[in-house]
């Protein structure tokens, strides 16, 4: 009887541990796609993380654009007024140069 019993007990630790070997094989693939779902969430985090700094980066540079160009009407119109100035003091030493020549003549 002890024959008998032994194969009996042998094909029930085979189906145990091919039970087993199936059970860690589903593990393992649930492991995999976890990890894979997770990758999938972190590369679109950081894609949407990258969206915004470029969307900051490009409204710091517009900002920047705006204060150059802010700066540039600011020295334009100095520039202006300057050019004027001298133009006005030009045209009066001229004036003074000429009524000084006729004097003299």
């Amino acid at each position: 009887m002890t024959d008998h019993a032994e194969p009996g007990r042998v094909q029930r630790m085979e189906l145990a541990i091919e039970t087993l070997v199936q059970s860690v094989a589903r593990l393992e693939n649930l492991i995999k796609e976890e990890i894979t779902d997770l990758k999938r969430e972190q590369i679109a985090d950081l894609r949407k993380a990258n969206d915004r700094l470029a969307e900051d980066q490009r409204r710091a540079w517009e900002a920047i654009r705006e204060l150059e160009q802010t700066k540039n009407r600011q020295q334009g119109g100095i520039g202006a007024i300057h050019a004027a100035l001298m133009a006005l003091v030009g045209m009066m030493s001229g004036a003074i140069g000429a009524v000084i020549a006729k004097l003299l003549h």
